[in-house]
Order: C-alpha cells, then structure tokens, then sequence
C-alpha cells in the first residue's frame, strides 16, 4: 500500500509544510494544497502579523484552517452553481473577501466565511462541524444559515 505524502507535516507539536508534496514553482498549475498555502500567507498577513499569539496557537488555527478547507472542497468539489463555475469557487472567493475587506479580520471570521454554506447544503449538522472546527465556527455557520435558528434551538440535541 502507498503512501500519500500529505501537505502538512504534523508532529512534535509543529506544523510544516511538505515543499515535496507538490511543485511549487509551477503556478499555472497550483493543486488545492498549494492553494491552501497561498491562503496561509495571506491570513498570516492580514490576521496574524503583530498580533502577539503564540506560534502555537497560530498552528493550532493553521491546522482549523486546512480542516475546513479540505472539507469544503472535499463537500462541494462536484457541485456546480446555477449561475456557473464550481461552487467551491465561491466558498472560496467569500473566504478571500472577508480576509481582505473586513476591518478586524478574524481565523473565526475565516473558516465561518469558508464554511457557511455547509450546514445548509451538505450533510454537515452542526454537531459534526462542531467536533471539527470548534463551537464560534460552528455556531457563526449556523447564524448565517438560511435554516432558522429556532429550528436547532428547538430542536431536542
């Protein structure tokens, strides 16, 4: 059995990029794992930068962040919109949106601007991307969700 070679390397507490993962001086070609990389950079950038966090706690949300990109593109990867173009471009281009244009870019306000279509259009519940992302992200998603709120406050979970 062969082994993927993964994007992140995650031991030791540290998370590192595998530059043998994928050829990263071809951009004309960039695979989703390049682009999550490309994306990094620039939350490191817009998020991160004098923010004082803890190398830690910028890995732990590097980790949150490839989570939720792997599963949304993992979620919506064959799904096309009615107006055109990969749903997933979408997701993608409202990430990049709140990255760059919110006045106090956030890692919440990221991974629930990348996710916010998931639990209205895929089998995600709120439980689930709550065990995988955390309890703002998940509760943030759900806010956002055309499903009313009262539906899950109601609801016996």
């Amino acid at each position: 059995m062969s082994h993927t070679p993964k994007l992140l390397d995650i031991s030791d507490g540290k998370v590192s990029l595998n530059r043998d993962f994928v050829e990263f001086n071809d951009t004309t070609n960039w695979s989703p794992e390049r682009k999550v990389e490309v994306f990094w950079h620039m939350i490191e950038e817009c998020i991160y930068n004098n923010s004082g966090w803890t190398e830690e706690r910028i890995n732990k949300s590097l980790q949150a962040f490839t989570n939720a990109y792997e599963l949304v593109k993992y979620k919506f990867q064959n799904i096309e919109r009615n107006t055109g173009g990969r749903y997933f471009d979408h997701l993608v281009r409202v990430m990049e949106s709140v990255i760059k244009n919110t006045k106090e870019p956030s890692i919440k306000k990221t991974l629930i601007a990348i996710c916010h279509d998931l639990i209205e259009d895929t089998d995600i519940d709120f439980y689930t991307l709550k065990s995988i992302l955390g309890t703002h992200v998940a509760l943030g998603t759900l806010l956002i969700s055309k499903e009313p709120i009262h539906v899950f406050l109601n609801s016996e979970d």
